[in-house]
């Protein structure tokens, strides 16, 4: 790319509404480093270049194969009073008559 739009720096709102993005959302990418960038002061500036690999970045972590866990058993554990704590009878070993 040559001329004046290859020296063009968007901003982060301006790349926001090329991508249906909100400006927040760039700047967390550009600070998590999945997109290129460089900083003016405390803003953040990108080329058509760095919106270009950005773009590229963000569609490859979006096609990755994402890891799945494995469902969680169902069964809770029994809650423990805590050490030296005698447990509680149950119903089958409570027998007030005995």
């Amino acid at each position: 790319m040559s001329g004046p739009e290859a020296l063009r720096a968007y901003t982060a709102a301006e790349v926001g509404q090329m991508w249906g993005a909100s400006r927040q959302f760039i700047c967390d990418q550009a600070r998590a480093g999945k997109i290129p960038h460089f900083k003016v002061g405390r803003e953040f500036r990108f080329t058509a270049e760095d919106v270009a690999a950005g773009l590229r970045n963000l569609k490859a972590a979006a096609d990755a194969p994402r890891m799945v866990r494995a469902p969680r058993s169902r069964r809770r554990k029994k809650a423990s009073a805590g050490p030296g704590v005698a447990p509680r009878p149950g119903p089958a070993e409570h027998n007030p008559a005995a």
